[in-house]
């Protein structure tokens, strides 16, 4: 092989080996866009959901009480035995197979289909049939007419564990809210610090452009030279006030980057965020909590789950009565498919009889019980909690919403007035009618403001997510 050619399979291998470093996109992300990528990419999220699928195979294994099941047999045996009688042979041998199916059926009736032959060969003179094939066929049943009274604790249990999967599928739902909630958050951090950085940097440029102006003044006599070093100073702080908010600017955009799972080389670019939704009623969010909050859903599904479990146990109160019966036909020949074809109604054996069993003190299950009733009350109490929990949750977050969009509307208007401050302020500068100080602090009181209605409307952003959040609709929405 060539130098070329190596080097062409060596690059070719670094780009299969090493997708990651090399992929590049660029990403404009939104709060729906970003909600989007982290139910995709987020590696918590992708846990959640792994365990939410691998919880859905409980149902399954409960359900395998109902599966057919196939076994078989296989026993050959010779005995030698010196015996005390030589008569009855001193050679015996004894081949034994079968079969068996088993099923248990949804109300209560255990089933078994059975096939078996024996095979008995001597070497006794006085042995009649020599081989001789035993073949038999039979079938036995047993129903539970008390305890388990047809199969009732076999498919409560089935439903109870159905109930707890539902409950844990909503629960694992919860918590992928909760990790969706916390990823937004980290956008809105990512958003506030990225305009952050831009007031920062206008408000240097601004400084400067003051301070490179006011060079002139000083040079042509119209400025002391304090009023000089008051820009210059001003300009230093600016840069200082910028370089942080470049640092806090790549805190949160590696916070994100690694919420997402995004590639170091993805270029990340921010759309502007508007109002999602108009304010809902008070009953209209608590309406809404209440049918879609997951972990509150959850709950009641392991309510549901404890009172069936309860109905179990009282169930398991009674005595056990069991009726049961068989019926078995063979036949006898020394051909193996002679005694097959001797199977008949004719030679046949069935009985018929019951089992019945009862603790006197019953105390195990009067235990049970008991135990599985305060089990239900408890979660009983937690169910009332939660409701309570979601209107305290609904009621503080409507109300922090109602407060932040006054906030932000007041700090829009601060900051429209102030700006016409700052360019008057200018302005009287300009004609020797207002001093450095004055200047230079109206400018940083302008860039104050615009922060103000920075924060207030990141703060809007995250109560309207709380608010969805609360309401369980981050997901779905």
């Amino acid at each position: 092989m060539s130098f070329h050619n190596t080097k062409i399979t060596f690059l070719l291998t670094c780009l299969f080996a090493f997708p990651f470093s090399l992929r590049a996109e660029i990403i404009t992300l939104n709060s729906q866009k970003v909600k989007e990528i982290a139910l995709v990419q987020n590696l918590n999220i992708q846990q959640a959901i792994l365990d939410q699928k691998k919880n859905t195979f409980e149902l399954e294994r409960a359900k395998s009480i109902y599966d057919t099941t196939l076994q078989a047999h296989y026993q050959y045996y010779r005995d030698n035995s010196d015996r005390t009688i030589s008569v009855f042979g001193t050679q015996t041998r004894t081949t034994d197979f079968g079969a068996d199916i088993l099923q248990q059926t949804p109300w209560g009736m255990g089933l078994t289909a059975s096939y078996k032959n024996i095979k008995e060969s001597s070497n006794s003179p006085f042995v009649t049939l020599n081989p001789l094939y035993n073949s038999t066929v039979s079938a036995t049943a047993s129903q539970s007419l008390l305890k388990n009274s047809f199969g009732y604790q076999t498919r409560k249990n089935i439903t109870a564990v159905k109930k707890q999967v539902e409950s844990f599928d909503l629960a694992t739902q919860a918590k992928i809210d909760a990790l969706l909630f916390e990823v937004l958050a980290h956008y809105y951090n990512l958003y506030w610090a990225y305009k952050n950085l831009a007031y920062e940097k206008e408000a240097l440029d601004l400084a400067k452009s003051l301070y490179k102006a006011n060079i002139n003044k000083k040079e042509l006599g119209i400025i002391e030279n304090s009023d000089l070093s008051g820009f210059n100073a001003n300009a230093n702080a600016r840069e200082a006030a910028y370089l942080e908010a470049k640092n806090i600017y790549t805190a949160a955009l590696e916070t994100l980057r690694y919420d997402l799972s995004l590639s170091p080389n993805d270029t990340l670019k921010l759309a502007d965020e508007k109002n999602i939704f108009a304010l809902p009623s008070q009953n209209e969010a608590l309406t809404q909590a209440m049918t879609h909050r997951s972990d509150y859903l959850a709950l009641k599904k392991e309510l549901e789950a404890h009172k069936i479990i309860l109905s179990i146990k009282r169930n398991a109160l009674w005595p056990q009565l069991d009726v049961n019966a068989s019926l078995a036909l063979n036949g006898v020949d020394s051909s193996y498919s002679n005694a097959n074809n001797k199977i008949d109604n004719v030679n046949e054996a069935w009985g018929v009889g019951t089992n019945f069993k009862i603790p006197l003190q019953n105390r195990f299950s009067r235990a049970e019980a008991s135990m599985a009733k305060m089990d239900k009350t408890k979660k009983v109490f937690e169910v009332k909690n939660k409701e309570q929990e979601i209107y305290k949750n609904v009621t503080e977050s409507l109300t922090r919403y109602k407060n932040r969009m006054a906030r932000l509307k007041a700090a829009k208007a601060a900051t429209q007035n102030y700006s016409a401050t700052f360019t008057g302020e200018k302005e009287k500068f300009e004609q020797g009618r207002s001093s450095s100080d004055t200047l230079i602090r109206t400018q940083n009181d302008l860039t104050n403001y615009k922060k103000q209605e920075l924060n207030a409307k990141m703060d809007l952003m995250l109560s309207q997510t709380e608010l969805l959040f609360v309401q369980g609709k981050l997901t779905n929405y």
